[in-house]
Formats: structure tokens, C-alpha cells, sequence
């Protein structure tokens, strides 16, 4: 029954964010990258998920280490911006086994191209041994948490929508020198 359960947990969460925006590919454009997760790639490989069976202490060392990297670095314009928060912060997550994926993407658009995308932050999966998902997006600019619901009227529903990059290399391929 525990195996049944999960698959369906999973067969339903899947469904919930290919409903509700949790896209591994915005629109179509004439510069696509070649180098992120794709969407099956994300939700079946278990390389990507966390498995802490306490959500909230996920959430709160992922917090934590967020704001001591803010604590350390300046938001600076073109110069040390979100891109670097988020693969600082990646960095330091993975440091305290936390996986986590880069996500980049437009927060005021939906459904937005690659060539659209200017903004960078981190999406955090997880699936207890309860079969319990969580997925958190983690601001880097702010350190705040923001966690996915399906509902469609959640303001932070934009962060679960994107191009999601396993590790800064992949990304910084795909983005050459544009940022």
C-alpha cells in the first residue's frame, strides 16, 4: 500500500505542477537553452529531491544559510547580482547536503522565453519517508522561502515556473556572457 501510495503522491504532484505552472520550459524563442532539466528529468530523477523527514527544519537551514550569504554580500547591479546570490547559495546548500536547482526565469511574465528570463533564484524538492512533497523557491536576493501551492491566486506562484539548472555550470553555458 506504501508503494502505491507514493506513486500515486507523485503521479498527483506531477500533475498539479505541469496544471499549475511548474514549467521546466517557458515559451518559445529563438534562443533556447540546451543545458537545464527538463520537466520529467526533474520530477523522476531522485538526484534532485531531498529526503528530510522534518520539512520544516529543511526549510529553516535553508533560511539560515541563505542569510548568512546575504549577511556577507551586496546586491550590486550588474556587478554581483541574483545570478551570483543563487549559485553562492547553491553552493553553500549543497556544502550542508542540501540539494537544490537554480532556477532562472522572468517574475513578471508567464509563460516567458529564455531570451526573456532576468531573474535567478533556487527551488528546493523534497519527499519525506511519509511520502509528504514540499517544494520550496528560495529568494536570494531576500533569503525569503516561498512555498508551492497549486493555488492559482498565490502571489508566489511565478517562482515554479522557469528554466532549472542542476548545477551554475549548465546554467552559465546556456547563458553565455549575458549576465
Amino acid at each position: 500500500m506504501v508503494k502505491y501510495s507514493r506513486l500515486l503522491l507523485l503521479v498527483v504532484t506531477l500533475c498539479t505542477f505541469l496544471s499549475f505552472g511548474f514549467n521546466a520550459q517557458c515559451g518559445s524563442g529563438n534562443n533556447e537553452p540546451e543545458n537545464n532539466i527538463t520537466l520529467a528529468e526533474l520530477t523522476d530523477g531522485s538526484e534532485y529531491w531531498n529526503n528530510w523527514t522534518n520539512t520544516a527544519a529543511l526549510k529553516n537551514k535553508a533560511k539560515e544559510l541563505a542569510r548568512v550569504s546575504i549577511q556577507y554580500h551586496e546586491y550590486i547591479e550588474n556587478e554581483y547580482d541574483c545570478n551570483d546570490m543563487a549559485i553562492d547559495i547553491w553552493n553553500m546548500l549543497a556544502k550542508d547536503e542540501i540539494t537544490s536547482i537554480i532556477v532562472i526565469g522572468d517574475l513578471d511574465e508567464d509563460g516567458e522565453t529564455f531570451a526573456d528570463c532576468n531573474h535567478a533564484w533556487l527551488a528546493i524538492l523534497n519527499q519525506t519517508s511519509n511520502d509528504v512533497v514540499t517544494i520550496y523557491a528560495l529568494e536570494p536576493t531576500n533569503g525569503e522561502i516561498y512555498p508551492y501551492t497549486a493555488k492559482e491566486t498565490d502571489p508566489n506562484r511565478k517562482y515554479f515556473e522557469g528554466f532549472f539548472y542542476a548545477k551554475p555550470s549548465d546554467m552559465r553555458i546556456d547563458l553565455g556572457d549575458r549576465w
